[in-house]
């Protein structure tokens, strides 16, 4: 049989009602400018091109131009033009102890990922019958150079679907460089 329950609650705080901001002409003669918001001209592109971030946490605010002519200086000439589905030889620097070595990863390019000094791509290949995955900041010193040695054709960014291929149906079709004649 159904009976209607009765619940008592705790009493609810009254809303405190937000303070309006001052009329625009207000903001106007407060800051004596013809703009309508403080520092900023009704002209500027501002708004459209942030040049300066705050770091919250520190209170610091650092220009993005600097930060961006420090990725600048960090940035390789030497990369060549590669995509997923390529085929890379990374000669890679193998640091043991006090001798340096150069160790050549082969495999496929499975992803591509970031941009600018932070960018990184993923080479995978099968080594005794298992799958490794070899992840490489682009721009790193520790790559000697990188060679590509076939182009494959694919129609994918990330080729996470290999991961669970085995064998001939792994293999990635080679793409034909079509020559202007």
């Amino acid at each position: 049989m159904w009976r209607p329950v009765t619940v008592t609650c705790a009493p609810v705080p009254p809303v405190v009602p937000a303070v309006p901001s001052p009329p625009r002409e207000e903001r106007r003669r407060q800051y004596g400018t013809t703009a309508p918001w403080p520092g900023r001209d009704p002209g500027s592109t501002r708004d459209r091109h942030r040049t300066t971030r705050t770091n919250d946490t520190r209170g610091r605010t650092v220009d993005m131009n600097t930060l961006d002519a420090l990725d600048a200086e960090t940035l390789r000439s030497d990369i060549p033009n590669f995509r997923p589905g390529d085929t890379l030889k990374v000669h890679v620097k193998v640091i043991e102890g006090n001798r340096t070595r150069t160790q050549i990863f082969q495999g496929v390019v499975i992803r591509r990922h970031g941009s600018g000094a932070r960018e990184t791509f993923t080479v995978r290949k099968i080594s005794f019958g298992v799958g490794v995955e070899r992840t490489f900041p682009v721009h790193t010193p520790n790559i000697e150079k990188i060679e590509v040695a076939t182009r494959g054709d694919v129609r994918r960014a990330k080729l996470y679907y290999l991961r669970d291929l085995r064998g001939k149906a792994a293999k990635i079709k080679e793409r034909r460089e079509t020559t202007a004649s």
